[in-house]
């Protein structure tokens, strides 16, 4: 019976997407250049990776850029902000090109 009532109360309850934190290009670029260091990366390599996460981020910032003006051009400012919720952050960029580095 609990089960029931925690999955009619999931079923029900409304969704919020929660909205993707701003993160400036220094801090990316200092967390990268923190996992470096700590996991040990240095010299040649380090530059290469952390050249790579700026092409990452900026390639990131360029289609978010893109898909919400060709979104408002086609549909409006509400679907622009659902899309906005649904696009990843910045953050989740890194995560995945360190995950890679790694």
């Amino acid at each position: 019976m609990l089960t029931d009532l925690a999955l009619g109360s999931l079923i029900t309850m409304p969704c919020h997407f929660p909205r993707s934190s701003s993160i400036s290009s220094s801090s990316i670029i200092v967390i990268v250049v923190v996992v470096l260091v700590v996991g040990g990366t240095t010299g040649a390599a380090a530059l290469f990776v952390v050249v790579v996460v700026i092409v990452v981020v900026a390639a990131a910032v360029v289609v978010v850029v893109v898909v919400v003006v060709v979104t408002a051009a086609a549909t409006g400012v509400a679907v622009v902000e659902a899309g906005a919720a649904a696009i990843p952050s910045v953050a989740v960029v890194v995560a995945a090109t360190a995950a890679i580095v790694d």
